[in-house]
């Protein structure tokens, strides 16, 4: 009896987390066709809107309110824009940033403008990401913990999973920024734009 009531309720928790991923899908789908409707009804006249206008359109495109309307114009003209996007409103404080400019160009900022000093940096968050996941889940997997029986082990879990997972959360972010950041500069190193290609066909 004692195990068909643990397999019922195993069965029962496959369902409800079946449930929830696929309520998630769903609702991703329906974001993903509202975003469209919402671009394609916005692009074509962002530059007949109001200044206000504009900047809040271009905000809900990216769905920040801390970008600028000269960003996103300019992420517009890169290749994958929508990644390329999504890559800024992430890593943006590595950025400097102006959003009177109309001679836009992504840059890094102070010491990140340094290659040496990103590549510590990501070093270091890797560093704490792998000790503060490891200490999430040790109750988990280190031997001493799991022959201490599973109640101890719970115990201790129930410290070292929020703990160790917010900031390994915390690290893996910080690493991110940095990766999203050099995609998106490898992104715009490649960008030619159409004065270039002019040039190019004129030359030729």
């Amino acid at each position: 009896m004692e195990l068909i009531i643990k397999a019922v309720s195993f069965f029962g928790s496959l369902i409800a987390i079946w449930r929830v991923f696929f309520s998630m899908k769903k609702a991703s789908q329906k974001q993903l066709k509202d975003d469209f409707q919402f671009a394609k009804g916005f692009l074509p006249e962002a530059d007949s809107m109001h200044q206000y206008t504009k900047i809040k359109g271009y905000q809900a495109l990216a769905g920040s309110e801390s970008v600028y309307a000269n960003e996103v114009e300019y992420i517009l003209t890169l290749e994958n824009p929508v990644q390329c996007l999504k890559d800024f409103v992430l890593s943006k404080q590595l950025f400097q940033r102006d959003k009177y400019t109309t001679s836009f160009k992504f840059k890094f900022r102070g010491r990140y403008a340094l290659k040496p000093y990103r590549t510590i940096l990501a070093i270091w968050y890797f560093f704490w990401y792998v000790v503060t996941a490891f200490i999430a889940v040790s109750p988990l997997i280190l031997p001493g913990f799991i022959t201490s029986g599973i109640e101890q082990g719970a115990i201790y879990a129930m410290f070292t999973l929020p703990l160790g997972g917010f900031y390994a959360w915390l690290s893996l972010t910080a690493l991110l920024k940095l990766v999203r950041a050099k995609r998106l500069m490898d992104t715009q190193a490649r960008r030619v734009s159409p004065f270039e290609n002019h040039s190019s066909s004129g030359k030729s």
